[in-house]
């Protein structure tokens, strides 16, 4: 609800596109570079606590974002948001391995997709509709729905065990964790797979957002919210049935598969020349990312030791770079050339990636 449309609502306000996707990928370098110190403090302090403050910082974030109005403020709450999202995202995935039995772990993480796609299919349009009127207060809405989530958290959840001491002093600095990416060849290939993933996911954001306003505005907010319709609707439908149905199937193959579809997809966003051609595009890509999305999930609980597992989960957020980097490159691309080099760009980069997921999933047998 909120990143999708602070595009439109900075755009409404004259910023420029490179300022605006400045904006957004202060929030995802902010993720990317908090993952690691977030993952060992989750795995100190309590799982279930981090989520909960985590998302009191969003609702605070939001806030800030309602009242803000100049560049600097926007980056300010930006990067707090990012930071408390790299917090909650290293905590969830490894409190969920924690609590759930290995054999049931994949259907879970395919599970956990389905159910922030069931709010995703909302969220945008709600955004969309403020898009349309100019108002802030989508930011109000996001930041009592964060408290609520928050209580939520404290009220239903396990409260997951204390790490000891002993266990604590085994927590991953920055240094320590490329260093254990050197010798961890799987968290490295992962890690770099999942940053072209993340930066090609980015383009749908707010480079896509600046990409159709730019060829046609009357027609921007409606095709924007369709790619959102379509997007979350065909996760939260297709999922879990896919998602039993692909059970059996190595992991390295839904890699290659979903990589495919991907690139499909974005040469599509290149030269789409209607409502169902663009509509088929977004089609694809969303059947790519059905069988992308959880792999680096799984792939983390196989190879992660158990006393490292926040850090772990904090590690594969390095690739959140891509996420950082991507509007801003998008951004370049729209104001300095065009957004059909963009796409085609991004469909090249995920060629890169199948050796990547090749590479690192050819040795495990997930």
């Amino acid at each position: 609800m909120s990143v999708p449309y602070l595009a439109f609502f900075l755009s409404y306000l004259h910023f420029t596109p490179i300022a605006i996707g400045t904006i957004v990928a202060s929030q995802a370098l902010a993720y990317s570079i908090g993952g690691i110190p977030a993952g060992y403090i989750s795995d100190a302090f309590g799982k279930k606590n981090m989520m909960a403050i985590a998302l009191i910082f969003n609702a605070i974030s939001c806030i800030g974002l309602a009242e803000a109005r100049s560049f600097s403020y926007y980056i300010l709450f930006n990067v707090l948001f990012g930071l408390a999202r790299s917090l909650f995202d290293s905590a969830m995935p490894a409190y969920l391995t924690n609590v759930i039995p290995k054999e049931l772990q994949r259907f879970v993480f395919n599970l956990r997709f389905t159910i922030i796609n069931v709010a995703g299919s909302i969220g945008p349009l709600i955004g969309i509709y403020f898009a349309k009127r100019h108002s802030p207060i989508v930011f109000d809405i996001s930041a009592v729905i964060f408290v609520i989530a928050a209580l939520l958290i404290m009220l239903a959840l396990k409260q997951d065990r204390l790490i000891s001491n002993k266990t604590s002093s085994k927590m991953l600095s920055l240094n320590k964790t490329f260093n254990v990416m050197k010798t961890d060849k799987s968290l490295l290939f992962i890690v770099l797979a999942q940053i072209i993933y993340y930066f090609a996911y980015m383009q749908l954001e707010a480079p896509l957002a600046q990409a159709l306003q730019m060829r046609n505005p009357d027609t921007a907010t409606w095709l924007f919210g369709l790619m959102w319709v379509i997007n979350t609707l065909m996760i939260v439908v297709l999922q879990m049935p896919l998602s039993n149905w692909m059970k059996n199937i190595p992991l390295l193959k839904l890699a290659y598969g979903g990589s495919i579809l991907l690139i499909i997809s974005f040469i599509g966003l290149a030269f789409y020349t209607g409502t169902w051609t663009f509509s088929l595009s977004i089609a694809l890509l969303t059947l790519g990312e059905i069988a992308i999305a959880p792999i680096s999930s799984i792939v983390i609980a196989h190879i992660a030791p158990e006393e490292l597992r926040g850090s772990y989960f904090g590690a594969i957020s390095l690739a959140t770079v891509g996420m950082g980097f991507s509007p801003i490159i998008g951004g370049a691309f729209l104001q300095y050339s065009n957004s059909e080099t963009l796409f085609l760009t991004t469909a090249a980069l995920l060629m890169i990636s199948i050796l990547f997921y090749h590479l690192c999933l050819r040795k495990l047998n997930v």
